[in-house]
C-alpha cells in the first residue's frame, strides 16, 4: 500500500498557550478542505504527522518539543543526552523539577523533549475532534465506507494521543468534542479517572478495529495498529491497578488487573491470526529504510528523503572529531554501562549468572549476538574505522573525545545506517516504529506471565514461544540467535525467572527505541533510578577498565510515577481544579505530592 500524502497545513498544529481554543482557522476555509474526501485527507494527514516521532529534530520536527538529542527517555538508567546541561541529565540527578515552573523548569523550552506535554498533545486532539466533527457535517460528499474508515482512524489517533497523556499525568479532562467560547462554563471539563479513561480509549481502538482494513497501512491505523494500541493500554493499566503508585491514588484490585492481563493477552493472539504481521528474518531488517512499512512495523510513523527526514544517524550514530566538529549532535542517547550490563551471554544467560561464562576483564567477549549488533565498544569496527576507549593511531576514533560531554564509553550502532555519508544524513528516510511485531510478542507473554502470578491461566508453550522467537532469532545476517530458553536453563524457567526475563526481553529487545522509562515506571522499578548513570574508561595505570560516574542517582519518591501537571493549566480550567470533582487523590487537581 502506498504512502499517505502528507501535507503540513499550519492552522493544524496546537501552539503552547491555546488548548482550550476553538476550531482551527486560517485562510484555507473549512469548506476549501472538507468538501471532498481528497482534501479532508489532507487534514487527517497532518494530524499523523504530529505523532511525536523522537527520531526527529530542529527545523525536520513537526511537534514542538521534536530536540531528539535530550528525550525524555534518557530519564531511564540505560540512556544518557551527551550533555551535562541536558535537562535529563540534570533531572536525573536531582529530580528537580515542580508544578510551578514552565521557563525553566520541565517543560524548559523544549528541553528535555517531552514527547507527551500536555499544552501539545491536547491542541493535537483538538484537530481529531474537529476532524470527527466536521466529516459529519460534510458527510454527504463523501462515501459511506470512506467516511467510517476515516472516523475510525480518528478516533484512534484521538486515544493514542491521550494515552500519552494518561501515561504520565494520569486522568485529564477528555475532551471528545470540540469546545467553543460559546459554551460559556460549559467549555471547562473536570478530569476524568485514569480507569475512566482506560474504559474511553479501549473502547473506541476495539470499535475501530472492526471496521478498519486488515493490512499493514503505510502509516495509517489499520486492525492491527489499532488492536495493538488497545493491547498496549490494557498491559498498562494492569500495572498500574495492581500496584498504584503512589499509594494515595486509588486502591489495588488484583482482578481487575488480571481482567487487564487476559484482554491484552487476547487482543495479542487476535492480532497474531490477523496473517498480516510477522518478525523480519534479522532484526536488523526491521530498521532498514529499504524495509520501510515491512511486515514487522505494526504501526510506523513515516519518513522519506525530503520531509519528514528521519535523523536517526545522524543524532544517534556515533560521534566522532570529524562529524562532531560540524555542531550535529551525534553520539546522543547513548547507551549506559546498565544498558551494556543486560545483554547477555551467547549461551542464554545474563552476566551475573555464575555458569554464564562472564570475564569481567574481557567484558566484550562472547557476548550474546543483539549485543554486537546494538553497541558500539571498546573494539568495535563501524564504517571502516576501530573505535577505541584508548586509541594508539591516527586511524583509531576515540569512543571519549572529551571528558566535558557525558560520553559513556559506548555509541548506539543498532538501527544506524553504516552505508551513509556525512551529506546523505540530511536525506535519511527510515521509518520509526511505535510498535512492531516484537512488541506484540512481548506484550504477549508478559500479559500471559503477569496474569498467571494474579491466578490465571498458568504458563504453557505458547508464552515461551513467543519469547523464543524474539531471542532466537538472528540479530544480523551474519549471526545466529541464543539458544531456547529450555535450552539455556535446562528446562521451563519458573514464573519468578520468566518475570525477570520479560523485563530483560523488553530492555534489550527495544533498546533505543523509547521505551525504556516507560517500561521502568510500569514495572514499579523506581528502585533502579537510584542507581548512578555510569560510563567506562581504560585506565592505562592499572591496564584495565573502570567505571566511571556521570551521575550520582537520587532519592526515588514515588510521588514521580505521576509527573506534575503545570499550575497555570490548572487554573485555565476551573473544573479541574473545583473541590466536588476531584479524581484519584488529587488536590486542586494536582497529582498527590505536587
Amino acid at each position: 500500500m502506498k504512502k499517505f500524502l502528507i501535507i503540513l497545513l499550519p492552522f493544524l498544529l496546537g501552539s503552547c498557550e491555546d488548548f482550550l481554543d476553538v476550531k482551527p482557522t486560517d485562510q484555507l476555509t473549512e469548506e476549501n478542505v472538507f468538501n471532498t474526501e481528497s482534501g479532508a485527507d489532507l487534514f487527517l494527514n497532518t494530524i499523523y504527522v504530529t505523532l511525536p516521532c523522537p527520531e526527529l529534530n530542529g527545523s525536520n520536527a513537526v511537534i514542538d518539543g521534536g530536540l531528539s538529542y535530550d528525550n525524555w527517555d534518557f530519564m531511564s538508567p540505560y540512556n544518557v543526552c551527551r550533555y551535562a546541561w541536558g535537562r535529563t541529565s540534570v533531572y536525573y540527578g536531582t529530580y528537580a523539577y515542580t508544578a510551578s515552573e514552565y521557563n525553566p523548569g520541565i517543560y524548559n523550552h523544549m528541553y528535555p523533549s517531552i514527547f507527551f506535554q500536555y499544552n501539545y498533545i491536547t491542541g493535537y486532539i483538538r484537530n481529531c475532534n474537529y476532524f470527527i466533527e466536521s466529516l459529519e457535517k460534510y458527510k454527504d460528499q463523501y462515501s459511506e465506507s470512506w467516511i467510517t474508515k476515516r472516523v475510525a482512524e480518528a478516533k484512534c489517533l484521538r486515544a493514542y494521543y491521550y494515552h500519552l497523556l494518561w501515561m504520565y499525568y494520569g486522568g485529564v479532562p477528555y475532551i471528545t468534542k470540540v469546545l467553543d467560547t460559546s459554551m460559556g462554563d460549559e467549555m471547562f471539563q473536570p478530569s476524568m479517572s485514569q480507569e475512566d479513561m482506560y474504559k474511553e480509549m479501549t473502547t473506541d481502538l476495539s470499535n475501530a478495529a472492526k471496521v478498519l482494513p486488515n493490512e499493514q497501512g503505510g502509516g495509517r491505523f489499520t486492525k492491527g495498529a489499532a488492536l495493538t494500541l488497545k493491547a498496549w493500554i490494557d498491559l498498562y493499566w494492569g500495572d498500574i491497578i495492581k500496584d498504584p503508585r503512589p499509594s494515595s491514588i486509588f486502591p489495588a484490585d488484583p482482578q481487575k488487573a488480571l481482567d487487564a492481563y487476559k484482554a491484552c493477552a487476547e487482543t495479542c493472539q487476535e492480532i497474531m491470526g490477523l496473517g498480516v504481521y510477522d518478525l523480519m528474518p534479522t532484526r536488523e531488517d526491521a530498521f532498514k529504510e529499504e524495509n520501510n512499512n515491512c511486515k514487522e512495523q505494526v504501526f510506523a510513523y513515516q519518513c522519506n528523503k525530503t520531509f519528514p527526514k528521519s535523523r536517526r544517524s545522524k543524532i544517534f550514530g556515533p560521534y566522532n572529531e570529524a562529524t562532531g566538529a560540524t555542531g550535529d549532535y551525534i553520539g546522543a542517547g547513548a547507551p549506559t554501562q546498565a544498558l551494556v550490563d543486560m545483554y547477555g551471554m551467547k549461551n542464554g544467560l545474563p552476566i551475573d549468572d555464575p555458569n554464564s561464562g562472564y570475564d569481567p576483564e574481557h567484558p566484550f567477549e562472547n557476548r550474546e549476538p543483539r549485543f554486537y549488533a546494538d553497541i558500539i565498544y571498546d573494539g568495535s569496527v563501524f564504517t571502516g574505522h576501530k573505535f577505541s576507549l584508548h586509541p594508539e593511531s591516527a586511524e583509531e576514533l576515540g569512543l571519549v573525545p572529551n571528558e566535558v560531554d557525558w560520553f559513556t564509553g559506548y555509541f548506539r550502532r543498532k538501527g544506524i545506517n553504516e552505508n551513509l555519508s556525512f551529506a546523505d544524513f540530511e536525506t535519511e528516510g527510515v521509518n520509526f516504529s511505535f510498535f512492531r511485531y516484537a512488541d506484540v510478542l512481548l506484550m504477549y507473554a508478559e500479559a500471559r506471565i503477569k496474569a498467571a502470578e494474579l491466578g490465571g491461566d498458568p504458563i504453557d508453550d505458547t508464552v515461551i514461544d513467543a519469547i523464543d522467537r524474539i531471542r532466537m532469532r538472528p540479530a544480523r545476517s551474519t549471526d545466529n540467535g541464543l539458544p531456547s530458553l529450555e535450552t539455556t536453563y535446562g528446562g521451563r524457567p519458573s514464573l519468578d525467572k520468566l518475570k525477570e526475563i520479560i523485563f530483560n526481553e523488553r530492555i534489550v529487545e527495544l533498546s533505543f527505541e523509547f521505551k525504556a522509562y516507560t517500561d521502568v515506571r510500569r514495572f514499579r522499578r523506581g528502585d533502579l533510578l537510584n542507581q548512578p548513570k555510569q560510563a567506562i574508561r581504560w585506565d592505562s595505570n592499572q591496564g584495565g577498565y573502570v567505571l566511571k560516574t556521570l551521575s550520582e542517582g537520587n532519592f526515588w519518591d514515588d510521588k514521580l510515577y505521576l509527573i506534575p501537571i503545570y499550575q497555570e493549566w490548572l487554573e485555565k480550567n476551573p473544573a479541574w481544579m473545583d473541590p466536588e470533582k476531584q479524581v484519584d487523590g488529587r488536590t486542586k487537581g494536582q497529582n498527590p505530592g505536587w
